[in-house]
């Protein structure tokens, strides 16, 4: 699980999510995606999925696929209007197999979200 609070409303970091000029400046440059249920996404370091749930300004649920992990994984994100022009912004990684992998991906998510708050606000 990784969480942050945005100071943007719900509408600015899900549109961060879901265009590829938003994923381009915090996620990397080489993410593509169609954001749509059943869209293909993949990035510049090799990981790959689909869409799963695509729910506007509410949430989205996609497929996580790594060739270092042992299996595919499933990824949650909500948002959520904390009022005064906040974003409550939670993610769940799921099926992780093991402890080493649960960190590295709680850590890259926490840089990457530090990332879209500092490109947002």
């Amino acid at each position: 699980c990784c969480t942050k609070t945005i100071s943007a409303s719900v509408a600015d970091v899900y549109k961060a999510w879901i265009s590829a000029k938003g994923l381009a400046t915090w996620f990397g440059s080489d993410v593509k995606a169609k954001i749509a249920d059943k869209g293909p996404w993949s990035d510049g370091d090799g990981n790959t999925g689909e869409f799963l749930r695509v729910r506007e300004n509410k949430d989205l649920r996609f497929t996580w696929n790594n060739s270092d992990a042992e299996a595919p994984t499933l990824v949650d994100v909500t948002f959520q209007d904390k009022g005064n022009g906040k974003t409550g912004l939670m993610l769940n990684h799921q099926r992780i197999q093991n402890r080493a992998e649960a960190d590295g991906l709680r850590n890259a998510w926490s840089a990457a979200f530090e990332q879209l708050k500092a490109t947002i606000e």
